[in-house]
């Protein structure tokens, strides 16, 4: 199963791929990317983007905020090229922000991301990606892609107070043994560093913040996949990881066993169920952590979605994932995600876009348990030409924030903005 291939939604400004690792690669890992028959095909891809928005309460702060108005101007500038059997794509995104009243908080956050598809054989396919990026937690975290798989990634449990810098890279092998049966196997490594946010100093948000500089994960697992009728699969994946946060805390190591079933169910809509055990294990005790607060050595990990779509009702889907990753706050990982699209279109030139998120985090050494974080969002299209469109965005985000070792406090967040987006055919 992959991503549904949504317009893109308003995320915050800037969404991660290290959070939704485990689960984009176990949708990635399941479908193969087509490769290029043409002996030789390049071909470059632009667009830009400039907002004028307003945000409701830029300094973080959870009583009193005031507001301030501010200037987005993302880029992003990709290629590809593509042989008989191979294909790779490439794309670099910048993208800045000033704020009217509080120039302190201008950033400029960057964003690097590329995949390599080989077919070994008539049934064997090689894939590599590889992304970096490096962003104010702030920001929401650079996006990568589209869809509810990316929006997983967009909700996430944040150290607001942080600027995050990393990457990850992924291998992956899928094979078709016969007309039903594939299999597939993947290798991850993922690394993130953490440094504060000087310009939120005395924020409420800054009050706490771990004693973890960083934090890096290897991990793989494999997958079978039996076809049981033309609109019904069934399927096993096993994942499993080691997790490290330096000299501060213990590793941990996690992994699970999914089974999975998927049935089409008509009209281009399509349901996935999975569940199994998983499994826990910090090679010490983590200090600071209470034993009813750290993660059970014995758990389950399931996943469900339904994607669907057509011309002419529009294109949704729903994920909900719940299995333990690295996630974007020091000292803690993801446990669950949920994600909910929907995305219509009427006539030739309007187009509107309602997401809504939640994502759940737990600590595990150095950072409190029990944050969570809420996101909604709206966008409206009207494209003025062909390579121009108007967008008007609405966000509303909010997080459980620790304002100490153990206790934690509410911030929300609006932010709204009217943007241009310049996006040349051929570029799409």
């Amino acid at each position: 199963m992959s991503a549904f291939p949504f317009p893109r939604a308003y995320r915050r400004p800037a969404c991660g791929a290290f959070a939704a690792l485990g689960l984009g690669l176990r949708l990635w890992a399941q479908a193969p990317v087509a490769v290029s028959s043409a002996t030789a095909n390049t071909n470059w891809q632009f667009s830009a983007q400039l907002n004028q928005g307003w945000d409701s309460d830029p300094l973080l702060s959870l009583s009193n905020p005031r507001g301030d108005s501010t200037t987005q101007l993302q880029l992003t500038l990709g290629k590809r090229w593509a042989g008989r059997n191979w294909s790779f794509d490439a794309s670099y995104t910048p993208e800045g922000m000033n704020y009217t009243s509080n120039p302190k908080l201008d950033y400029i956050a960057q964003s690097y991301q590329q995949d390599w598809t080989v077919a070994l054989g008539p049934h064997t396919q090689f894939s590599w990606t590889a992304t970096a990026q490096r962003f104010p937690e702030r920001s929401g975290g650079m996006s990568t892609g589209a869809g509810v798989a990316a929006l997983a990634s967009t909700d996430q449990t944040l150290a607001l107070a942080m600027i995050a810098s990393g990457g990850n890279t992924a291998i992956a092998f899928h094979h078709q043994s016969s007309l039903r049966s594939t299999w597939n196997a993947n290798l991850t490594y993922a690394q993130q560093w953490y440094s504060i946010d000087t310009a939120l100093a005395g924020s409420a948000a800054a009050s706490f913040l771990p004693g973890i500089t960083g934090s890096h994960t290897i991990g793989g697992g494999g997958g079978w996949s039996y076809q049981l009728a033309p609109q019904s699969a069934f399927s096993l994946t096993v994942t499993g990881n080691q997790l490290w946060y330096g000299a501060a805390a213990p590793p941990m190591q996690y992994a699970n066993l999914q089974a999975s079933i998927s049935q089409g169910l008509g009209g281009g809509m399509v349901l996935k169920l999975g569940a199994g055990p998983s499994w826990n294990h910090y090679s010490r005790p983590p200090a600071g952590v209470p034993a009813g607060a750290q993660l059970p050595s014995l758990g389950y990990a399931a996943s469900a979605s339904l994607l669907a779509g057509d011309a002419t009702s529009g294109q949704y889907g729903i994920t909900w994932d719940h299995a333990e990753q690295m996630g974007q706050v020091p000292g803690g990982v993801t446990t669950d995600s949920l994600a909910m699209q929907y995305a219509w279109q009427w006539g030739r030139n309007w187009s509107a876009t309602t997401s809504i998120g939640e994502n759940r985090f737990a600590g595990v050494a150095g950072s409190p348990g029990g944050q969570e974080s809420v996101f909604a969002s709206g966008q409206l299209s009207w494209r003025i030409a062909s390579a121009w469109s108007l967008r008007a965005n609405a966000t509303y985000s909010g997080e459980r924030l620790p304002v100490s070792s153990v206790a934690l406090a509410n911030f929300r967040r609006e932010q709204y903005s009217l943007g241009l987006q310049f996006q040349p055919g051929g570029a799409h």
